[in-house]
């Protein structure tokens, strides 16, 4: 049966809308950063890639800085850039890859990313849209630079095809050489779609947990879509990763571009103000019981 280019279109663009709905609510990559009291951030970061192209061998590894001694310095670089004091520590992370998955996930603590002007604290975010450069490799696995490891070569043999079509984002037609480079450079732990500023992502505040917070809506990291007729049945492989983050801070806070500003001496005002009213009632009680002895 063959279908005409316009027909073609409609089918594959009903495809993809499924599968790329399913997988936006399945398996979005994500990343939190959550500002402690104690002067530093966490973040979390759970990242996955997708792809149906080939079989990706079975392979779990650990990471942190002792198995690993350039992880510190891979992330200090990169958030250096955006922030010249930043200081990380207590990285944690893991790779886990399937058939069709490649996840990162885990943490670490960034400091040194506060400055106080009398009752103000002011919280510099600017460095949320890191993206570490280098290869983070052990042996022939890539727990960042998988373009050139995991996914290196994959659409080769269809370089010289005239079967086949790529298109990156969405519908958009590109060349093989596009589509090659593409790949080649994609970066797991790259974090430049948190590139907008703070305060136009959504905001709320979360009365459970007292903190103000600030969510970015899923953004496309990576798609590429592949169609190849073989025996007039048209296959379609995806590649494809998106990423929602939050970040959130003690209190009630406001942003100015990725400069979050809240009370410094919020939680030392409702100590001084809770021992202000135990002195008080103190005072109250023993002079309420001098008054008594000398009636």
């Amino acid at each position: 049966m063959k279908f005409s280019r316009i027909k073609k279109i409609e089918l594959g663009i009903i495809f993809s809308l499924i599968l790329i709905f399913q997988l936006n609510y399945v398996a979005a990559s994500e990343i939190g950063i959550n500002y402690e009291e104690k002067d530093y951030a966490i973040v979390s970061i759970n990242l996955n890639i997708y792809q149906n192209i080939t079989s990706l061998p079975k392979i779990q590894i650990e990471i942190d800085d002792e198995n690993f001694p350039g992880l510190k310095n891979a992330f200090e670089d990169a958030i250096r850039k955006k922030a010249s004091n930043a200081v990380t520590d207590d990285i944690d992370l893991s790779l886990i890859q399937n058939e069709n998955w490649i996840n990162v996930s885990g943490t670490l603590k960034v400091f040194n990313i506060t400055d106080k002007e009398r009752d103000l604290l002011k919280i510099n975010f600017a460095w949320k849209s890191f993206k570490v450069e280098d290869e983070l490799a052990a042996g022939n696995v890539s727990f960042n630079k998988i373009g050139l490891y995991q996914l290196n070569n994959l659409i080769e043999k269809y370089s010289e095809s005239e079967t086949v079509e790529f298109y990156s984002p969405f519908y958009t037609p590109i060349s093989y050489e596009k589509a090659a480079k593409l790949l080649g450079n994609a970066t797991i732990l790259d974090f430049e779609q948190l590139e907008e500023p703070l305060e136009r992502w959504g905001k709320s505040f979360n009365q459970n947990s007292l903190k103000s917070e600030w969510n970015m809506e899923p953004r496309q990291k990576l798609y590429l879509r592949i169609e190849v007729v073989e025996q007039n049945i048209t296959k379609i492989y995806l590649i494809q990763d998106s990423i929602d983050a939050k970040v959130s801070v003690p209190y009630i806070a406001y942003a100015n571009t990725d400069l979050v500003i809240l009370e410094a001496s919020s939680g030392e005002r409702e100590f001084y103000m809770l021992a202000s009213i135990i002195v008080l009632a103190i005072a109250g009680i023993s002079g309420l019981i001098i008054s008594r002895k000398f009636r």
